[in-house]
């Protein structure tokens, strides 16, 4: 493990201002160095900070995560939170890697040595090389922390694949420098990966769309709301025109999001499925009861894996937050 286990030993805790708070597992040390260097957008001491912070919370809903790389805890933790219906975690599973995909694609067009796709030795290695072996590393580095060793042996094939598939397309279809027609890069506009990208991360985002609940910061409060609730709340001096229109502006934050956040979630899609067919059932149970048991709150932790909504971690020295006890859950995760 890379983290000690008990929560209580972290020097960082949720903020209980907001209501009841929970930690279930300790923060990384990517939350300690955003909370130390970052605290503006992450955790302002006024709960508010500047603008340009309330802003990015919002668009980006859940800064710690999109902004921490090798967290496990809290990323497994938030793709369950977030995905509880079949069709955000089929719509997630495929559409992310179909980001990843033409984002390979993209890196083709990054010449090699000689810059000839079709050569086929080393010397006409393009940037999706790189591309795919940083992510193979990156996931190297995810699996190391638990050991989860066939994790990162089932992406391989997985990276692989997109890899070959990439350059295939790539080598298929891409046009002379100069030629008329081309996109962003040497493929036609009817192959742009740039666009093909946005589309994939905009259907990412709208498998969103039967999740009961609203996280908060996407919509202004610190609970998770229905789309009615929202509407009808008494939280906010917000015009109810301004609220809707707020909620009419998700698909284009969650484009960006999801665009931003393919990569990196795309191998917690595989490992949820390997779960599911036994693979390591003590860290599957443990992943599932905390998912679980912040549900049974209500009010699930965006920032942290526990409870408390859109509360934000504080230093232990600024008050620390006293467990609430919760009763057994009342369902599993579906």
């Amino acid at each position: 493990m890379s983290q000690p286990l008990d929560p209580a030993a972290s020097p960082w805790q949720p903020d209980a201002a907001g209501g009841p708070t929970e930690l279930f597992a300790p923060p990384s040390g990517e939350h300690g160095w955003l909370l130390r260097h970052a605290s503006w957008l992450v955790a302002p001491e006024d709960g508010r900070g500047p603008a340009l912070g309330r802003f990015l919370r919002m668009a980006m809903v859940a800064p710690m995560t999109q902004l921490t790389f090798l967290s496990f805890d809290l990323q497994v933790f938030l793709y369950g939170v977030f995905h509880t219906t079949r069709t955000a975690r089929a719509g997630h599973f495929v559409f992310q890697a179909a980001v990843t995909f033409w984002l390979l694609v993209a890196a083709c067009a990054v010449e090699g040595l000689r810059g000839d796709v079709a050569a086929p030795d080393w010397r006409s290695l393009n940037g999706s090389t790189g591309l795919a072996v940083l992510l193979l590393g990156w996931y190297l580095a995810m699996a190391w922390q638990h050991r989860l060793w066939a994790w990162f042996l089932a992406m391989v094939p997985v990276v692989g694949a997109l890899y070959a598939g990439a350059n295939l397309l790539y080598a298929t279809w891409a046009l002379p420098a100069g030629a008329p027609g081309a996109g962003s890069t040497a493929l036609p506009l009817a192959l742009d990966p740039w666009l093909w990208m946005a589309g994939s991360a905009f259907l990412v985002a709208l498998s969103h769309a039967p999740e009961p609940k609203l996280p908060p910061r996407t919509v202004e409060g610190e609970r998770w709301l229905t789309f009615g609730e929202y509407l009808r709340s008494a939280e906010t001096a917000t015009p109810r025109p301004l609220r809707a229109l707020r909620v009419g502006l998700f698909p284009l934050w969650g484009t960006l999001d999801e665009w931003w956040a393919s990569p990196r979630l795309m191998p917690y899609g595989v490992l949820l499925v390997m779960f599911r067919f036994g693979y390591r059932p003590e860290l599957w149970h443990r992943c599932q009861q905390q998912v679980e048991r912040a549900w049974a709150s209500g009010n699930p932790a965006l920032d942290y894996v526990g409870i408390g909504g859109g509360a934000m971690l504080r230093p232990r020295g600024g008050g620390e937050t006293v467990a609430q006890p919760l009763e057994a859950p009342a369902r599993r995760m579906p």
